[in-house]
C-alpha cells in the first residue's frame, strides 16, 4: 500500500510546476466573489457559493496550460449565471 501511495504522491518541486496555474484560478475566482458581493443589497452575501466553488475547481483540475480562454470564458459566463 506505501508503494503503491508513494508512487502518487507528488514531491515539492513537482508541485511547483503547477501552482502559478492554480494561483491565477484562485485569484480569478476571489475576483469573481468581490464583484458578487458588490452586487448584492448588504455588500457582503454571495448566493450558490458552492456551485461557485464547483466551478472553479474543476478549471483547476485542467492542470498549468492546459486551460484555454475559451474554456475560460466558459467557466466565468456560467459562473456569471
Amino acid at each position: 500500500m506505501r508503494s503503491v501511495l508513494r508512487q502518487k504522491i507528488l514531491k515539492p518541486k513537482d508541485v511547483a510546476v503547477y501552482s502559478e496555474g492554480v494561483n491565477e484560478v484562485i485569484r480569478d475566482l476571489i475576483k469573481r466573489i468581490h464583484t458578487l458581493r458588490s452586487q448584492e443589497d448588504d455588500g457582503e452575501t454571495v448566493t450558490n457559493v458552492n456551485n461557485l466553488f464547483f466551478k472553479y475547481s474543476m478549471e483547476g483540475k485542467q492542470g498549468p496550460g492546459s486551460i484555454t480562454s475559451a474554456k475560460k470564458m466558459d467557466v466565468k459566463q456560467c459562473a456569471d449565471g
